[in-house]
């Protein structure tokens, strides 16, 4: 329970972290706007960002490879016996 909590309130603390350092027009303009905020929030740190990026991505595809195992049993009994 707390920890959707938690992570709506990084979500919305994010995005108003993006609003207040990037402007629309840049959002607009760039492909990828969380390397644009890395850059000017970083500096030459800012190839971190990407790097958070893909440890997410992989973290998340983790999770589901490991969960969608357990989907077909439930749903198929027979099958998968």
């Amino acid at each position: 329970m707390y920890s959707c909590i938690i992570v709506t309130i990084i979500y919305a603390l994010f995005n108003v972290a993006l609003y207040v350092v990037v402007s629309p027009d840049e959002m607009v303009a760039s492909p990828a706007v969380a390397v644009l905020f890395a850059e000017k929030v970083y500096g030459k740190f800012a190839f971190v960002m990407p790097l958070c990026v893909a440890i997410s991505t992989v973290g998340s595809a983790n999770g589901g490879i490991m969960t969608s195992s357990r989907y077909s049993n439930p749903i198929h009994p027979a099958v998968t016996m």
